[in-house]
């Protein structure tokens, strides 16, 4: 399987050990740790999908080849992951200030050590500001939010005065460098603690001062590529030793927690960012048990362990209320971005995202100074709109793996689209389009059963094609002049495109 081999070349790559140089391209620690992150995963799903298809003889070729390539991958083991967590937490350091350090070092400041000790530094670019109460970076406090029109045009300024950051706009807006006040305090934390660090790296070109700093950036690096390579190690040890029991029983553990985490259809206690991130891991967890539990069964019980996952979600599909347009109705009312709405930063100032990382407030909160009205609306819409996501994911998830056995037919999962209308408006609509000769079309029946397959209204979410046809032949007057009214709607929306 040519993809899976290019899963596999891309872990190695990523979790390989080379030059501390090499390191240097990742401005951020956190976001080399989610690459890594994210080829594992990779590579554990395809481990699964390899082995699926695959005889026993050939399986365990297949596992020891694996497992010779972790041994052989030339990652040090001194570099220790839960010592290096435990390094950071004892020294009150936090992924964001780290990456904010080495980043504003890496594009901003040339560092000296003095013979006296002291270490003096210089702007790399001195008309660059570095500090964020600087007026000129006034409007970038907001964050990755929502930009006003205003800020887009001081944004173009700015770029157009610090040419280099024509490409490098977004960092500038995520306030990823730090005043130079906190960079300072984070270098005399950090320059007082590399002597702990257990690393040592060949020295780059970089100076002394910034060699002995990025030991740390290393150490934490290679650490976590080291942690990686034990995981994979672990997960392939474990498929070992299930290939060498007849297994024949599929587990449902992670599938109970997936489900279980899915009892309410609204916020219980927490915040709604708690379960969507909640829900994203348990769904993970249950993708890595679905693929397991196929490499152990046999391909005639394959399709009724699949069947019974199936039935176990679409029991929860009908607790689905909310759909895409009310999710966009609060972030245009809001005046945010779907990036930010769970962002835990403390830079993000969005209205909305405050409500989404709060719990649930408690029956005297709604009568507190301050309290947003809109509170109860939006966590309830923004939770049940996750809570279908995460249900259609899994079920696509699950239909797909349903298409690989020989026995197993895959089943269509079609999300419908939400439409404002009722279901009398929307036929009419159609009526219409039909009458112009928009659409073509056999017999009518054909557009009933489309109607009826691909739209939900707010009132009403299975539609019967006999209620399409029903209400297509006897329009009701009211519905006639709903619709006459939204084309009169888009006929404005067409002018004012026209005259751009």
């Amino acid at each position: 399987m040519e993809k899976g081999k290019n899963k596999e070349l891309e872990y190695f790559r990523t979790v390989s050990y080379t030059s501390p140089d090499s390191y240097i391209k990742y401005r951020r620690l956190s976001e080399f740790n989610v690459k890594v992150s994210i080829a594992e995963e990779d590579f554990k799903e395809e481990i699964s999908l390899n082995l699926l298809n695959q005889t026993a003889g050939s399986q365990t070729i297949y596992v020891d080849n694996i497992l010779k390539k972790i041994n052989d991958s030339g990652v040090n083991d001194y570099a220790d992951y839960q010592s290096m967590l435990k390094f950071i937490r004892d020294h009150e350091l936090a992924w964001k200030d780290m990456d904010a350090f080495y980043r504003t070092l890496t594009d901003f400041f040339i560092l000296e050590l003095q013979p006296d000790g002291r270490i003096s530094y210089f702007n790399k670019e001195p008309d660059i500001p570095t500090d964020y109460d600087a007026p000129e970076m006034a409007f970038l406090n907001k964050g990755i939010g929502f930009l006003t029109a205003e800020d887009v045009e001081k944004t173009t300024a700015f770029n157009e005065k610090y040419g280099k950051y024509n490409r490098d706009s977004w960092d500038i807006r995520t306030r990823d460098i730090m005043p130079e006040k906190r960079f300072l305090e984070m270098l005399t934390k950090i320059w007082g603690i590399l002597g702990e660090v257990p690393m040592k790296f060949t020295k780059s070109a970089a100076g002394e001062v910034e060699d002995k700093l990025y030991q740390l950036k290393f150490y934490i690096f290679n650490a976590l590529q080291g942690e990686s390579l034990r995981n994979i190690k672990l997960h392939v040890n474990n498929i070992n030793n299930m290939l060498l029991k007849d297994q024949g029983k599929p587990c449902f553990e992670n599938f109970e927690i997936f489900i279980n985490s899915l009892e309410y259809n609204y916020p219980v206690k927490h915040s709604v960012a708690y379960y969507v991130y909640q829900w994203r891991e348990n769904l993970k967890h249950l993708k890595k048990e679905i693929l397991d539990n196929l490499i152990g069964l046999e391909k005639t019980s394959r399709a009724a362990y699949l069947e019974r996952l199936e039935f176990g979600c679409k029991e929860f599909l009908k607790n689905i209320n909310v759909y895409r347009s009310s999710i966009d109705q609060w972030l245009e009312k809001y005046e945010t971005t779907e990036i930010e709405i769970f962002d835990p930063s403390p830079f993000i100032s969005s209205e909305l995202n405050k409500v989404l990382i709060s719990d649930v407030p408690k029956f005297h909160d709604a009568f507190e100074e301050g309290f947003n009205g809109d509170t109860e609306a939006i966590q309830h819409d923004f939770y049940n709109y996750h809570y279908g996501e995460t249900l259609y994911e899994a079920l696509t998830f699950i239909n797909d793996k349903a298409g690989r056995g020989d026995s197993a037919e895959k089943t269509s999962l079609r999300k419908k689209i939400r439409s404002e209308l009722t279901v009398g408006q929307l036929a009419y609509f159609f009526k219409l389009m039909m009458d112009e000769k928009l659409i073509s079309f056999k017999a009518k029946t054909e557009v009933y059963n489309f109607i009826a397959d691909n739209f939900d209204t707010s009132r009403q979410g299975d539609i019967s094609s006999d209620s399409v046809k029903n209400k297509m032949d006897s329009p009701n007057p009211k519905d006639m002049d709903l619709v006459k009214e939204k084309l009169l709607h888009m006929l404005q929306f067409l002018k004012k495109d026209s005259e751009k």
